[in-house]
């Protein structure tokens, strides 16, 4: 389980930076009940993000850290306005601002205090803002305002500017699987290829699909393999903004089913023009499938039935041997 945690945060910290158009990633410490293994979850974690850029600096990586996030486009429910900001910086009063004209970060401890109800000390959530900071690798020019409650993080200031801090400034915890009927549960969904050109591993987001085990097995966090997930690009030379959708298999349908995860493909036969891509679009949809069921300890535990009236027999059957 270290080990998990560990490539968590080692995965988080690869950027990709050029002089044209680029997908950058910024890191937020989320609090979200994520499960990491059949028995396990974490509360509080790093999650990366992505963000177009049509020039390249830090100020996607670094000012979206505190950033509210409520994790609407990976969240199936039906009313997404009731969904809660879940970053704990913003939460928390924390803010890193990256100021392009004077190239210089600051991180804004002086407002820091942990809201009535939650759990998590304010001290932890500093740690893992400051983390998610160090993990940009861009800090020479950080600086740390602080407040009377605050002031011994101002010892971190040198150090994250001199690149010095060799050990993570807050490690993930793990805790026993524990939700009721009112939590969301999120799991790792993997979508085929990536954002990013110069990679080919699937990309790796948190995902809810919907309560676990209901009674007809409708409703699971699979389906967040197949969620919509679009990306705005803004180009600054002609100030224009495009949506991308990013997730080739947005509408694919992953249900459980009496000892079965079902996929169920969203074209219907008619459209011979996609009868081409059916095959290598349900390939892509399988890998993710296999990738999300061995990180939550389920693949052993299900058998695999396709629907796709698109693919011949043969087709099915090559693909059922990838389970």
């Amino acid at each position: 389980m270290k080990q998990f945690i560990l490539s968590l945060i080692l995965l988080s910290a690869q950027f990709s930076y050029s002089n044209e158009s680029s997908t950058q990633w910024y890191i937020q410490p989320l609090k979200i009940k994520h499960q990491v293994g059949k028995n396990q979850m974490t509360e509080a974690a790093f999650y990366r993000f992505p963000v177009f850029m049509y020039y390249t600096h830090m100020t996607g990586p670094l000012n979206n850290i505190t950033a509210a996030n409520r994790l609407e486009k990976l969240t199936a429910v039906k009313d997404k306005d009731a969904l809660r900001d879940v970053n704990l910086a913003s939460l928390y009063g924390i803010s890193v601002f990256y100021d392009l004209a004077e190239d210089v970060t600051r991180i804004d401890l002086t407002k820091a205090k942990k809201p009535a109800g939650e759990s998590i000390p304010l001290d932890d959530v500093i740690a893992m803002t400051l983390e998610c900071v160090r993990l940009t690798g861009a800090n020479k020019h950080t600086f740390i305002l602080t407040s009377e409650s605050t002031k011994k993080w101002q010892a971190i200031e040198k150090p994250l500017q001199e690149n010095t801090i060799e050990k993570p400034l807050y490690e993930v915890k793990t805790v026993p699987l524990n939700v009721t009927d009112s939590d969301l549960l999120y799991h790792w969904a993997y979508w085929p290829g990536s954002i990013v050109l110069e990679q080919s591993e699937p990309t790796r987001f948190p995902a809810h699909g919907g309560k676990q085990d209901t009674s007809d097995g409708s409703r699971t966090s699979y389906q967040g393999i197949g969620l919509s997930y679009t990306l705005s690009m803004y180009f600054s030379n002609t100030e224009e903004t495009r949506d991308a959708e990013l997730n080739s298999l947005a509408g694919y349908k992953f249900e459980k089913q009496s000892g079965f995860i079902v996929i169920q493909a969203p074209v219907p036969a008619t459209l011979e023009s996609e009868k081409n891509q059916a095959f290598d679009l349900m390939k892509q949809a399988i890998e993710c499938l296999i990738l999300s069921a061995q990180a939550n300890c389920e693949k052993d535990s299900y058998q695999l039935k396709i629907s796709d009236p698109r693919l011949t027999k043969d087709q099915i059957e090559k693909l059922i041997k990838m389970w």
